[in-house]
């Protein structure tokens, strides 16, 4: 990934100092700051970006949970027989 927009280091998506006061920081702050500064498309993007983003880390961990508990990908490790609090 690129990182955040504007910025050298912060790679970031969901927490990062704010730009515009770096001892404050912010929640995702590409999607944040773009508004901010009155960007309506480029604030889009980045929202389309974080998303897809989120899907993908959620498979990953749908993926994780399935190899950890033997349930098949795709079924929520609280819907197996048996589950914890079931």
């Amino acid at each position: 990934p690129s990182g955040l927009p504007g910025r050298r280091g912060p790679r970031n998506l969901a927490f990062a100092e704010d730009i515009d006061n770096g001892y404050a920081d912010i929640a995702f702050p590409g999607v944040a700051e773009t508004l901010r500064r009155g960007e309506v498309e480029p604030a889009r993007l980045e929202t389309l970006d974080l998303a897809q983003r989120i899907r993908m880390a959620a498979a990953r961990l749908d993926q994780a949970a399935a190899a950890l508990s033997g349930v098949s990908a795709g079924t929520p490790a609280g819907a197996r027989a048996g589950a914890p609090g079931r």
